[in-house]
């Protein structure tokens, strides 16, 4: 900054010598007079020749300048002039146009003059003068102007040739956000891409390199060596894909390659390459399809499609590989246990178990509010005697595409004559209080004696009934004997980290058409948004429910079936019978009004606010008032929803710390593993929290229940009268050791629903024990939410509204489709 300072200070004089030349021809010749004080020595200007740009720190911190390029060589730095881009040139063809322009009367004439006499003129600033700093410069004695954006320009091109490829893009993006589209800005900027490229290749961050290289080849396709680098880069990028076997990803950069520059060598390489693969996996799964195995021949040839789609023999041979044996792929966020826990059971066991087990009679569909249940292995079943006698016939054949044992008279009789020995761990005491023997008539009749008459026989019998090795036998065509007794519709093929595999504990005759699902896998994803990604890219089928913030997304979009489960979910909080502290009814009203229930629900549950909007659909998620779905005659309509009063939660509790001398112990919540429900527990634990009550979270590791105050269910309840009493129990176990911890007068009204024959007279006790649990806060109703499954379009056989995912699943039909969009 020194040197230039010192040659600045004779700009003045040099400048004005400029003029004085100009003007040396219209004034008469003088002698020059003697100063009376010579002024003191000055520096010359600067050489063009000898400059620099100036530094990136000078350009980012320091003030605009342009160079003037005098004709003897020396540079004047003044503060940029105007006009630009091209000054000297704009006011040439401004001069020359205005000479051009015929003009008549004296003071046109003079305006003429004065304009051209203007554009001969530079108007300049020099920097870093505090006095009089401007000045008039004739462009006759320039001979190029260098504008400060090509100074930057300049330093860009030093900076690249150094490899300071950071400093240099830092100037880059400030000449653009300066002067947008100056003459030699995509110049530097290609050549920057290409050294990036070529820098991030050398260190083998490759999908950051070929971004670099797209860009290049997007603004310049002729730039030379580009598309050899973009071919190298996307080889490594291949290569490294097929070596992990993630074949999309593969055939995603080879996509990239290929859209830029067709015919490309290396993508013709790898696609041959690719192509061979799939062609060894077709092999292999034609191979497997005369060893007779079916199973590997479709997950070979499916995995061939995922490598190849494009395959000129694929189409065929996957509809019939796929077609003689059908895999259903489900997403999922949580994968059953491999000993789920009936005290906190989550909906994963619980798709464990309905996929598994088949009970006697099993729900079917929900009519007038009430569940309605079949059987398919009862035929027919008939009163007799005024109801008190129930006949029943076995059906002695099954259908092809039925996955199941034949169940015999004699199996089902000994299941129901264990049920009622006192001393047999499965004895069920309110089985044993309603029926006086089991009578069994042939292999295939057998006959039930009641003691008194139920409301419906089928929902006494909602259990499976576990089958002997003779049982097993007599079936003769069971494939996983070892899974029985409880396995019999499907069973665990096999478990890993991230699927579980369910097959067919009868699979299908072979030559048996029409073909249907013979095994459904469970893959499990760590967030939704994978699961959603993976289910669009094809890597699954379904997923047996959808997250409501992409609900209408995926209704809107034809590839899917988005179906409605017939029964919403239910969220409870029940009040563990072991815990003292929650014998405190202050302290479950307190629990009760100190959750903000309604924001909860749609904050972290449904994540998606309510539409204001009359004609939109309605939420997926109201408010409860009990266990008991809105859709079933469970549900009491009258009851209104516990509001929501922190201050009025907050005076219990203090009234309740009076009680027990000042102090409130923290309590323990059971939850199940759900994601649903780990998004709400944060929510509720700090709302509780604020009133002034701790809540810690505790799990089951164990069949037993472990020490808690409150416990966490999700429930469809399928017939609220008989359901009512083993949701109380923490076990299930419906004995009056179950409800030995509500007052005698709730334990009498619950008995005389147990005895209630009348269906009017049931369904009014029911909503009475209903108000009397709310009132007195005996359960904590929080939210029920409808669930939807969602299936891809290759699905047939589905139900439309489903009691639960897998519902008549081994009646559904695979169609062959494999994803061939571009990745």
């Amino acid at each position: 900054m020194t040197a230039r300072r010192s040659w600045l200070s004779v700009t003045r004089p040099a400048v004005l010598l400029g003029l004085l030349l100009g003007m040396a021809d219209a004034l008469p010749a003088q002698p020059d007079p003697a100063p009376a004080n010579p002024p003191p020595e000055e520096k010359p200007l600067p050489k063009y020749k000898d400059l620099l740009p100036p530094t990136a720190e000078e350009i980012l911190r320091g003030k605009p300048i342009d160079w003037i390029v005098l004709l003897n060589g020396d540079v004047l730095i003044v503060e940029p002039v105007k006009p630009r881009p091209k000054t000297l040139e704009t006011l040439k063809a401004q001069h020359e146009a205005i000479s051009r322009q015929a003009v008549s009367g004296e003071e046109a004439i003079q305006q003429k003059l004065k304009r051209l006499a203007e554009l001969e003129r530079l108007q300049v600033t020099l920097p870093d003068v505090q006095d009089d700093p401007e000045f008039t410069l004739e462009t006759r004695f320039v001979e190029r102007i260098v504008h400060f954006e090509d100074l930057v320009l300049r330093r860009v091109g030093l900076l690249l040739d150094e490899r300071q490829l950071p400093t240099a893009y830092e100037l880059l993006l400030y000449l653009d956000r300066r002067a947008r589209g100056w003459d030699g800005f995509q110049s530097a900027y290609q050549r920057y891409l290409f050294l990036e490229a070529e820098r991030l290749a050398g260190e083998s961050r490759w999908e950051a390199a070929l971004l670099q290289a797209d860009l290049l080849f997007d603004a310049n396709r002729a730039y030379p060596e580009v598309g050899a680098l973009r071919g190298r880069i996307a080889d490594a990028l291949i290569g490294a894909a097929i070596a992990d076997q993630d074949y999309r990803r593969a055939r995603h950069f080879l996509t990239r390659l290929e859209s830029r520059n067709p015919g490309h060598q290396v993508a013709e390489k790898r696609s041959a390459e690719l192509q061979g693969i799939a062609d060894n996996l077709l092999t292999e799964a034609r191979t497997a399809q005369t060893s007779g195995k079916p199973r590997d021949a479709s997950r070979l040839v499916d995995q061939a499609a995922r490598v190849w789609p494009n395959h000129p023999r694929l189409k065929e041979i996957h509809r019939e590989l796929i077609d003689a044996y059908q895999i259903l792929n489900m997403g999922v966020l949580r994968l059953a246990s491999d000993r789920p826990n009936p005290i906190a059971p989550s909906p994963a066991d619980e798709r464990h178990r309905q996929l598994t087990e088949i009970p006697l009679f099993e729900p079917e569909r929900v009519q007038d509010g009430i569940v309605r249940f079949d059987s398919v292995f009862i035929e027919s079943w008939e009163p007799r005697n005024l109801g008190r006698d129930v006949q029943f016939k076995m059906k002695p054949r099954r259908a092809n595409w039925e996955s199941r044992p034949v169940l015999t008279s004699a199996a089902v009789v000994e299941a129901l004559a264990r049920r009622m020995d006192p001393l047999d761990p499965g004895f069920d005491e309110r089985w044993a209080a309603d029926v006086a023997s089991v009578e069994l008539q042939s292999p295939w009749e057998w006959q039930l004696r009641l003691k008194r008459i139920p409301l419906r026989i089928e929902t006494r019998l909602r259990f499976s009934v576990p089958l002997s090795r003779e049982e097993q036998e007599w079936s003769g065509d069971l494939v996983a004997a070892e899974s029985m007794p409880q396995a019999q519709r499907f069973f665990v093929a096999q478990r890993t980290e991230r699927t579980v595999a369910y097959q067919r504990t009868r699979p299908q005759p072979a030559g048996v058409q029409p073909r249907l699902i013979a095994e459904v896998i469970e893959h499990r994803y760590d967030t939704w948004e994978r699961l959603l990604q993976g289910l669009q890219r094809g890597e699954i089928d379904g997923t047996p429910r959808a997250e409501w913030k992409d609900l209408a997304a995926l209704q809107a979009d034809s590839r899917f079936f988005v179906l409605p489960s017939a029964l919403p979910r239910t969220h409870v909080l029940l009040v563990s019978p072991q815990s003292t502290l929650t014998r405190n009814g202050a302290l479950r009203r307190a629990l009760l009004q100190a959750l903000p229930r309604e924001r909860i629900l749609y904050d972290h549950v449904l994540q998606t606010q309510p539409s204001g909007d009359r004609d939109a659909p309605p939420p997926s998620g109201r408010l409860a008032t009990g266990p008991f779905a809105s859709t079933t005659y469970g549900h009491h309509p009258q009851l209104a929803a516990p509001e929501y009063n922190p201050i009025v939660a907050a005076s219990l509790v203090a009234t309740v710390k009076q009680q027990l001398d000042g102090k409130l112990p923290p309590l323990s919540l059971l939850a199940p593993d759900d994601p649903v429900v780990q998004r709400a527990l944060p929510a509720m634990l700090a709302a509780w929290k604020y009133v002034g009550i701790d809540v810690a979270v505790v799990t089951a590791s164990t069949e037993e229940l472990p020490p808690c105050d409150l416990i966490y269910r999700t429930v469809q309840l399928t017939e609220p009268i008989r359901d009512l009493w083993p949701l109380l129990s923490p076990t299930g176990r419906s004995d009056l050791a179950a409800i030995e911890f509500l007052p005698h007068w709730l334990r009498d009204q619950i008995l005389e629903l147990e005895r209630a024959v009348d269906w009017t007279t049931a369904v009014r006790m029911l909503h009475r024990i209903e108000t009397e649990f709310l009132m007195e806060a005996r359960w904590l109703p929080l939210w029920e939410v409808d669930e939807w499954i969602v299936l891809r379009k290759r699905l047939g056989g589905l139900p439309t509204r489903p009691m639960h995912a897998y519902q008549d699943v081994e009646h559904w039909a695979l169609q062959s489709w494999y994803p061939t969009d571009t990745p």
